[in-house]
C-alpha cells in the first residue's frame, strides 16, 4: 500500500492512524472473549507490537522537506516593463484569443503597435512598435519581419520561437495602436487622390469603407460607372488582388456585402459609364455617396445671372428657375445654349428648346452636370435695338458736344 498521499494532509494521518489502531487491537480483543468481559486490568502490549506501532507511527508523521543544492540556470537579463503597458490575459492552450472589433482579419505594418505578453515572464511582456522596414525587435529573438501577418500569425511565429527558450510558452498579441490608413480614388470622382484615415478611439482599427471614401472624395460624378468599381489591394510578394464592387447592385437592393472595408494600402478606380438614362441618372445624383450639390454657370438675359449651387439631379429648367428666370424683356424664351466638358477635354456646345412643362429628357430639359455653363440669348428684338443703339450712341453723343456751343 502506498502511504505517501497520507504525509500531505494532517487529518488523513489521523484518520489513517486511528483505523490502524482500531484493526490491530481488533484480533486480540476477538481472539481473549474473558478481557473483554471482565477487564481486570490494563492488557500491556509486548514490546515487539510497542515498537512496530512507534515505528509506524513515525513513518506517518510528516517529515521535512530534502533540501538538494543545484547549480543556478543562467538567467536572462531583467527588462523593466513598460509603465504604460496594459494586464493582457493569457490565452490558454485551445483558446481563442479575443481581438479588438475589426482586427480579426487586419493586417500589420509599419506605424502599428502591438503589446506581446508571454505568460509568466513579465520581462518579456511589453509593448512593441513595428519599426519603419516593417519588422518587430523582441528580446532574445531579434527582429521579425511581421509586414502582411495577422494578429493570429504573429502570435504563433513569436510561440514558435520562444519555445527554444520557454517550456510551453503561453503568447498572447493585442493591437494596441493601429497605424493609419491610407488608400488612394481615381477616376469619376470630384477630388481624386491619396486619403489618410486616423485610428480609431482607443487606437481600434479605422474601418473605412468604399462609400464612405467616395463622399470623402467629393461623392461620383454623374459620369460614374458604379456596376464596374475596381479595388486593387497589395499581398505579400509584390503580389496584388482585385476585387470587383458593384454599388449599383447597393442602390437598387440594398446589399450591404458590396460595400467592402477598405485596408491600408488599397487603391480605388471608378471607371466612366458608356451611357445612362435619366432615370439612372436622378438615382446616382440623390445616393449617399453622391455629392451634395453641384455648381453650374447661369450667363446672359436671367434675373440673377452668377454661379448656382444646385442639387446633382437638378435639370436644365430648374437650373433656368434657380437664377431668377429669364429677363422680362430682354431674354430670348425660344432656347438656350448649354456647354459641358467632356471627358475627354474637349468641349460640347449644343442649342436647348426651352419648355418648362417638360419633364426630364435629354432633348429639351436635360440634367445639369458639374460645372455646365447655360446661355440665355437675347431676344431678335433686343438684339436689333442694342445694335440700333450701338451705332446710334455715338451720333448722339457727337450732338451733345456740339450742342454745347451754341
Amino acid at each position: 500500500m502506498d502511504w505517501s498521499n497520507t504525509r500531505k494532509s494532517p487529518s488523513c494521518t489521523v484518520f489513517t492512524l486511528t483505523c490502524l489502531l482500531w484493526v490491530s487491537a481488533s484480533p486480540r480483543l476477538m481472539a481473549v472473549p474473558s478481557l473483554v468481559a471482565s477487564a481486570p486490568a490494563a492488557v500491556t502490549p509486548e514490546p515487539i507490537r510497542l515498537a512496530q506501532a512507534r515505528s509506524f507511527v513515525d513513518d506517518l508523521l510528516p517529515t521535512a522537506p530534502t533540501v538538494t543544492a543545484r547549480t543556478a540556470e543562467p538567467q536572462p537579463a531583467a527588462v523593466s516593463p513598460s509603465p504604460a503597458a496594459p494586464a493582457v490575459p493569457p490565452v490558454l492552450p485551445g483558446e481563442t484569443q479575443r481581438l479588438p472589433q475589426g482586427a480579426e482579419d487586419y493586417t500589420l505594418g509599419p506605424g502599428d503597435r502591438v503589446f506581446v505578453d508571454i505568460f509568466n515572464v513579465p520581462e518579456y511582456s511589453k509593448s512593441y512598435l513595428i519599426l519603419p522596414d516593417g519588422t518587430l525587435n523582441l528580446p532574445r529573438i531579434g527582429q521579425i519581419p511581421v509586414t502582411g501577418l495577422t494578429l493570429q500569425a504573429l502570435g504563433d511565429i513569436v510561440t514558435a520561437k520562444y519555445s527554444r527558450f520557454f517550456r510551453q510558452p503561453l503568447t498572447t498579441i493585442v493591437l494596441e495602436q493601429a497605424r493609419p490608413l491610407r488608400v488612394a480614388i481615381s477616376g469619376e470622382v470630384n477630388r481624386p487622390g491619396t486619403y489618410k484615415f486616423e485610428a480609431a478611439a482607443g487606437g481600434g482599427v479605422p474601418l473605412v469603407t468604399i462609400t464612405e471614401l467616395i463622399q470623402q472624395s467629393g461623392g461620383i460624378t454623374q459620369r460614374a460607372d458604379l456596376r464596374q468599381i475596381e479595388v486593387r489591394r497589395p499581398l505579400l510578394n509584390d503580389l496584388e488582388q482585385v476585387i470587383s464592387v458593384n454599388l449599383w447592385e447597393l442602390l437598387q437592393s440594398s446589399n450591404l456585402n458590396q460595400d467592402i472595408s477598405l485596408r491600408d494600402g488599397d487603391m480605388i478606380r471608378v471607371p466612366t459609364a458608356p451611357s445612362l438614362s435619366p432615370a439612372q441618372l436622378s438615382q446616382v445624383a440623390t445616393a449617399s455617396f453622391a455629392p451634395q450639390t453641384i455648381r453650374v454657370n447661369v450667363v446672359g438675359e436671367v434675373v440673377k445671372p452668377g454661379v448656382l449651387e444646385v442639387l446633382p439631379n437638378t435639370s436644365l429648367n430648374q437650373a433656368l428657375l434657380a437664377a431668377g428666370g429669364f429677363h422680362s424683356t430682354r431674354a430670348n424664351r425660344q432656347t438656350v445654349e448649354l456647354i459641358r466638358l467632356q471627358p475627354n477635354g474637349t468641349i460640347a456646345r449644343r442649342t436647348v428648346p426651352v419648355d418648362l412643362a417638360a419633364d426630364i429628357n435629354e432633348a429639351t430639359n436635360p440634367i445639369v452636370q458639374p460645372n455646365d455653363v447655360i446661355i440665355v440669348d437675347r431676344s431678335s428684338f433686343t438684339r436689333t435695338t442694342d445694335t440700333i443703339t450701338q451705332v446710334t450712341a455715338p451720333l448722339f453723343l457727337l450732338l451733345n458736344n456740339l450742342l454745347r456751343f451754341f
